[in-house]
């Protein structure tokens, strides 16, 4: 059985490579193809995601849990493998040719539409999922770094003007689907005689069961974006918001990477009834993820006004704003994502989280319906955050037998705490070092090194918190290859 210290290692150098690409390419695409363009992108991006969503169903989600379940068997897991590329197989018939009609209907931006139609070859041949439930995070990690890379290049040396948009988008997804093609290189070595293999009733029943939270979820981490471009018809406020969820889910990549290799382990020792090993190893999570999260967010509410004009360009000053709200998400995501998707679909309660999810849907759907005419993306932002508050209550009740909800608490406000006091230090600073006449570049480093200081002599000078202490000393105390 894979180490989770490797495998969080494996995971959260890729998070890293996700933050890094981004910084280097986002700059660049933000001043050569504008904000509008950024917006057709974003919207054209979210109608293929939603097309996506029924091509896969609830299929990745099963088969992660289901390889997890049966590691030690490549006769099962090899038949689990086949039964969802089956399934695959004949859904993205249909959704592909759903989607090539709409596209054809479509009134604006058909020649976009039909290049996002690519993304929709690559979801199929993903099998990444397969990987990730036998906590195989090595190759999908060099996989994702290379075509990450080869992107990096072809953006570079490629898109040089507004005029191409198309030409970004057509590099973003081939790049993607030439980089699913490849794991398929190393399927030989993991599966056992491999057939057509069709998902039984069963099979089917639980796919669908896990696809009702997985669109739900959608709902309010795209629905969005396209009924902001819908109800608006305005690219440009699109573009905005577009770059505000691109910052705070980089970010969030790096927050939520221990729960992608944790949840298959949570599976295994669900499968051996280990049910206080769940308890142990859940307790561990959110104290990390609260560490890292509270002092981000805070973090970015503080910096935003350096950071955003320097970063994006003063184009997107409206982007200030947007962080500032949509930087709290980074405080809630983690409360849901520990329940959600540490706890309740690993443990197969995944009916549990999928009325989380829907309530939260609808709260979010009504709140953009009400909001977006009146205050276009802050309106959005604005319904996104009490959705995700509403769903991270709904999920901890849910999961609250493998949870203990006063330490949990605790470790909220104490990390919290520390981040406030961090982010009103570095805000105070950022008036001093304006006084003086440094570049925003400047002062963005420093506030952020200053952060770091102020937050680390607050955990381990005054509050002496043992978690982030024995990370220091000894950081095989939480990825123990027991564990």
């Amino acid at each position: 059985m894979a180490s989770i210290k490797k495998n969080y290692f494996y995971n959260l150098s890729y998070q890293i490579i996700s933050i890094v690409v981004p910084l280097i390419t986002t700059p660049y695409i933000s001043r050569v193809l504008g904000a509008e363009n950024i917006g057709i992108y974003s919207y054209t991006t979210s109608i293929a995601t939603y097309f996506s969503l029924f091509l896969i169903l609830g299929m990745h989600m099963y088969g992660i849990r289901e390889v997890a379940y049966d590691q030690e068997s490549k006769e099962k897991y090899t038949k689990t493998f086949c039964e969802i590329q089956t399934g695959k197989f004949f859904t993205a018939i249909i959704v592909i040719l759903l989607y090539g009609i709409s596209c054809l209907l479509a009134v604006d931006n058909k020649s976009i539409r039909m290049i996002q139609g690519i993304s929709l070859l690559a979801i199929f041949f993903d099998i990444s999922w397969f990987f990730q439930g036998l906590e195989n995070f090595k190759i999908t990690v060099f996989r994702n770094l290379m075509i990450k890379l080869v992107g990096i290049v072809l953006i570079f040396i490629l898109v040089k003007d507004i005029e191409d948009l198309a030409l970004y988008v057509a590099i973003q997804v081939i790049v993607l689907l030439l980089g699913n093609i490849i794991l398929w290189l190393y399927l030989p070595q993991y599966l056992i005689n491999p057939k057509v293999c069709f998902p039984s009733k069963m099979t089917w029943r639980t796919i669908l069961e896990l696809f009702i939270p997985l669109v739900a979820v959608q709902v309010y981490n795209v629905l969005d974006k396209l009924m902001l471009g819908f109800i608006t018809k305005d690219m440009i406020e699109s573009g905005y918001y577009e770059q505000t969820t691109k910052i705070i889910s980089l970010l969030l990549t790096i927050i939520t990477s221990l729960s992608v290799v944790v949840s298959p382990r949570v599976a295994a020792e669900f499968a051996n009834k280990n049910f206080e090993k769940i308890k142990e190893t859940v307790s561990k999570t959110y104290h990390i993820v609260f560490a890292l999260s509270l002092p981000v967010s805070f973090g970015i509410i503080a910096i935003s006004d350096n950071f955003v004009p320097w970063f994006l360009g003063e184009a997107y000053n409206k982007v200030k704003i947007l962080l500032k709200i949509y930087a709290l998400v980074l405080m809630v995501i983690p409360f849901s994502n520990i329940a959600g998707y540490i706890v309740l679909t690993p443990t197969k309660q995944h009916n549990k989280g999928t009325i989380a999810v829907i309530i939260g849907a609808i709260v979010n759907f009504s709140l953009n319906y009400i909001l977006i005419p009146r205050y276009l993306s802050i309106g959005a932002a604005i319904a996104t955050i009490i959705a995700e508050i509403l769903v991270s209550i709904i999920h901890i009740y849910y999961a609250r037998k493998y949870i203990n909800l006063k330490e949990m608490w605790n470790s909220f406000v104490k990390y919290g705490f520390c981040s406030l006091i961090m982010a009103i230090c570095i805000g105070l600073f950022q008036r001093y070092l304006n006084g003086y006449g440094f570049s925003d570049v400047i002062i963005t480093s420093i506030q952020i090194i200053l952060g770091v200081f102020v937050y680390g002599v607050m955990v381990i000078y005054i509050f002496h918190d043992r978690f982030v202490l024995n990370i220091l000393q000894n950081n095989r105390w939480i990825f123990r290859n027991k564990m």
